[in-house]
């Protein structure tokens, strides 16, 4: 792995949508809107958006020999769970399916959860774990209106929110060069 702190980063935070794509979305089967890629609310009864807040170095330390050295973080994101009040007809939405996001995200997120950190810099398709990330905090409130959370253009007021705020402590491997 690439020593560089943007390299380092980036294994992190694509490391974690990888397994939250892998996970509420292909699994669990949620819409889940990512930093940097266009996401569309429009229609959608049900859906999260997420975002970093921070990615903080840690230490650096060496492992053992002249070559391997590794470096711990403290990576918080957020995961905003949203739905409508109302559905595309004016009636009242199904509560329980903001329900049920929240669930998957409180079972993909429990204290003490692993979740491998590969080496995307280097190999983009990597399946090789250079370290792991482990949930050490999750706090989640409610907002009312979540305007101001969200990235989505058609976001009113009329959307109930669950705003879900994580911080991943993780270490990860790298060479010494």
């Amino acid at each position: 792995m690439a020593r560089d702190a943007a390299s380092q980063k980036r294994n992190l935070t694509a490391s974690l949508e990888k397994y939250i794509q892998a996970n509420l979305v292909t699994i669990d089967g949620f819409k889940v809107g990512f930093p940097g890629v266009p996401f569309v609310t429009r229609g959608l009864a049900t859906w999260a958006e997420m975002a970093y807040v921070s990615i903080l170095p840690i230490r650096e330390y060496a492992r053992g020999n002249a070559t391997d050295a590794a470096s711990d973080y403290n990576l918080m994101f957020q995961i905003a769970c949203f739905s409508h009040r109302k559905d595309s007809s004016g009636k009242p939405a199904n509560r329980l399916l903001l329900l049920a996001l929240c669930d998957a995200v409180d079972g993909r997120f429990v204290l003490g959860k692993e979740i491998d950190i590969y080496d995307y810099v280097t190999t983009p398709t990597s399946t090789t774990s250079i370290g792991t990330m482990f949930v050490n905090h999750i706090d989640c409130r409610t907002m009312a209106d979540a305007r101001s959370t969200s990235s989505a253009v058609d976001l009113d007021a009329g959307t109930d929110a669950w705003v879900y705020t994580i911080i991943l402590r993780g270490t990860a491997v790298h060479g010494n060069t």
